[in-house]
């Protein structure tokens, strides 16, 4: 998956999730379920892909100016 932020607050995930998919719905940015390690909803803009797949997405999502970054996470469960 890919993340695009995580936050403590889920008004300010939905808020991002929101922002993303105004400037580009293909993204269906969602806020995910907390990971049981952390207390924080992640941004989740992809489902579950391979690795190829996820980069690519990735390098897209970073291209919007108000994403400060976007990383890969492992866990399927979000």
């Amino acid at each position: 998956r890919v993340i695009v932020g995580s936050f403590k607050n889920v008004d300010a995930a939905e808020a991002l999730a929101k922002k993303i998919n105004s400037e580009d719905s293909s993204f269906h940015a969602f806020v995910g379920r907390k990971a049981p390690c952390n207390d924080y909803f992640a941004v989740v803009v992809s489902r579950y892909v391979p690795i190829i797949e996820a980069k690519r997405i990735q390098s897209r999502v970073r291209k919007l100016n108000f994403v400060e970054d976007a990383y890969l996470s492992p866990y399927e469960d979000r």
